[in-house]
């Protein structure tokens, strides 16, 4: 008698986007500061500020061509997206120019030059990046810029009021502003490259930018919330609670500090701790795609198939093109035996990702589940048309041999699978099986 045949596990995965030939474009941009009498702002600051305004008039130029690429990929990107990878993907060509250009008696204007490159290889890949690592990029992105925005208004508001102060005492309280604006400023540099740092995973060095940050601005919750996620990264959970805890005790409405929270203690094993935090999270923002999808993964490890499907099909009314959505809760409806909606969601996440091989790897078992050995074969050849190494579309192609009754392609594709991963306990039992 033939024992129980063994099939691969059901998997969690990221989208994966087709590339173009490379070609670079050069961009010149321009950007400027002003810097007033007797305020006591600091040199090097203000002249970082003009470099700052100068890569960004460069983002948003690069970001005609981020538009153009993503158009043929035919990808639906939002306008906080395109600035995002924009700003990831400009190469700044030797050192800025700057030149110092008295305007009165009472300003001088610092004007920096620089030419970047704009690579399409570089662009492709950052449209290659799973649709939640993107959201999470341009969250960040999006907090960088609210934070300059935000000290360029209050800086703005002080000069305003330096210009009509009265008194030796209200100038020099408004100097001191100055200078705590400056330090904030440089907060938000180290805190700029900790990102390009955690994203580039050297995350001791996020560490120990953000910790700059926070040393110069101590209420920096973006800063918390960050090298928060650095320290998860590192395996250091319990520092990475203390962070998020931290983040959320500056501000108690801080919907990202519950999420990555609700991120650490799931990854702990604490999904209900996690959920709660999720639900959190998900009341002071209820459109944030992230939290509703990570929330289905919890419910999905605590077996609630039900409530994972619920959170997945809120994450797909908010972003219809969230592939991995689609392939999780086909998951679900597989475990529920619903393998016509199975089916369709698997469908779903290849329509919108021809390259997903593990959506085509899951659809073959639920084809197979429904003895639909032909079609499971055809999704399996694609899955390892993809991925030439997927050892479980190997191993579950030969579950579909076998039950055909041809013996010797099972057996050839269970070999070939522990050849792609001599680990594959599926495909070891498997072959042991036939072999006795």
């Amino acid at each position: 008698m033939l024992k129980k045949l063994l099939i691969g596990t059901l998997l969690f995965t990221t989208s994966i986007f087709s590339t173009v030939s490379a070609e670079q474009r050069t961009i010149e941009a321009d950007g400027e500061y002003i810097v007033g009498e007797g305020m006591g702002e600091d040199i090097s600051t203000a002249k970082e500020r003009a470099r700052t305004f100068a890569l960004r008039n460069a983002s948003r130029q690069a970001g005609v061509f981020v538009e153009s690429i993503s158009e043929v990929k035919n990808l639906m990107l939002t306008e906080d997206e395109v600035r995002t990878i924009s700003a990831n993907v400009l190469q700044v060509l030797g050192e800025p120019t700057f030149k110092i250009v008295p305007i009165d008696d009472k300003a001088i204007s610092f004007k920096c030059y620089l030419v970047v490159v704009v690579d399409d290889d570089n662009i492709s890949e950052q449209l290659m990046k799973d649709r939640g690592d993107l959201i999470e990029a341009t969250r960040r992105n999006r907090e960088l810029e609210a934070e300059r925005d935000r000290l360029q208004a209050e800086l703005d508001e002080l000069k305003s009021r330096y210009e009509s102060a009265t008194s030796e005492h209200e100038r020099q309280e408004i100097r001191e502003q100055v200078k705590r604006n400056d330090d904030h400023f440089t907060a938000s540099q180290y805190f700029e490259q900790g990102n390009r740092d955690y994203d580039d995973e050297n995350y001791n060095s996020a560490v120990a930018n953000y910790s700059k940050a926070i040393e110069l601005n101590p209420n920096y919750e973006d800063a918390y919330n960050n090298r928060g996620n650095s320290y998860k990264a590192l395996g250091n959970y319990q520092q990475a609670i203390s962070d998020h805890t931290k983040a959320i005790e500056i501000n108690p409405q801080d919907s990202l500090a519950y999420y990555n929270r609700a991120n650490e203690y799931s990854d702990l094993g604490d999904n209900e701790i996690a959920i709660d935090d999720y639900n959190r999270s998900i009341e002071l923002n209820p459109t944030y795609t992230n939290a509703y999808y990570n929330r289905g993964i919890a419910y999905y490890n605590l077996g609630n198939m039900q409530a994972a499907i619920e959170s997945y099909t809120k994450v797909l009314e908010l972003d219809p093109y969230y592939v991995s959505a689609y392939n999780n809760r086909g998951n679900c409806y597989y475990n529920l035996n619903e393998y016509d909606l199975a089916i369709e969601d698997y469908t779903g996440a290849v329509n919108i990702d021809p390259n997903h091989a593990l959506a085509f790897c899951n659809r073959g078992n639920t084809y197979r589940i429904l003895k639909e050995y032909d079609l499971a074969i055809q999704d399996y050849n694609r899955a390892l048309s993809i991925n030439p190494g997927y050892a479980d579309a190997y191993n579950n192609r030969g579950v579909a041999y076998e039950n055909l009754g041809d013996i010797d392609r099972a057996i050839a594709d269970y070999k070939r699978a522990l050849v792609a991963d001599p680990e594959n306990k599926y495909a070891r039992q498997n072959l042991d099986r036939l072999s006795n």
